[in-house]
């Protein structure tokens, strides 16, 4: 189990990602070059703590999995938590390191597993889909002030083009992919994130099966001695 020095609060923003450790701080791209400098630069050992917030972390994360390096990816809403109770309320990146860095300290977070290649399509398709939606809702704000005929057909062509795109997305992760055994295993890494995942199904059936798949994983869990 990895030491309480050896852990490093990683923060991340599009453009930069700002790190935390006991003697271990700084900022830099986020970037491949960045990415390739920070982890050529960690102490022998270290167990990165990251959150799970949108894509900006993930191409980090697979290179330091890539690289052999401990990683954790934990549940932003306990780290919230657990800075509102430092009361820590500012939203700063370097901030935001110190309190990964502090929480994990205390929590010991579980090393994640090197995901599979379905494990990771099934998540970039998750992303793909939550970044069509949000673009989908911008566009109908912007297209209920529009006036102008030429405007507003441009906007609704494309929440069009967003809304079938999304289908296609809901169809493939179905299609593609048996999720029953990649929702119990997420399950046991992070409850609250899977539960997550699984409510963006649209069917039925697809969401019966994901959360079927986390029950068994809890029970199975829980009758572990």
């Amino acid at each position: 189990m990895s030491t309480p020095y050896l852990y490093l609060g990683l923060d991340f923003a599009k453009e930069k990602f700002n790190y935390q450790g006991a003697e271990f701080r700084g900022s830099l791209p986020n970037n491949p070059a960045g990415h390739r400098r920070f982890l050529a630069r960690i102490p022998a050992g270290a167990h990165l703590v990251c959150e799970s917030t949108g894509p900006y972390h993930r191409a980090l994360v697979l290179a330091a999995h890539a690289a052999g390096v401990v990683l954790s990816v934990v549940n932003p809403r306990q780290v919230r938590d657990f800075a509102s109770g430092l009361g820590r309320r500012a939203k700063t990146e370097p901030l935001d390191a110190q309190s990964l860095y502090d929480f994990s300290r205390l929590a010991h977070p579980k090393a994640d597993s090197v995901p599979s290649a379905t494990q990771l399509a099934l998540q970039e398709l998750v992303v793909a889909r939550q970044q069509a939606v949000l673009e989908r809702s911008t566009l109908m704000v912007q297209r209920a002030g529009q006036s102008l005929p030429l405007v507003k057909a441009r906007h609704q062509a494309r929440i069009a083009l967003l809304t079938k795109g999304m289908s296609s997305i809901r169809s493939s992760s179905v299609r593609e992919f048996d999720i029953a055994p990649i929702f119990s295993e997420l399950a046991n890494e992070d409850y609250n994130r899977t539960v997550e995942l699984a409510r963006m199904f649209e069917r039925e059936a697809p969401r019966a099966s994901a959360t079927i798949a986390i029950a068994r994983s809890i029970l199975e869990e829980k009758k572990k001695p």
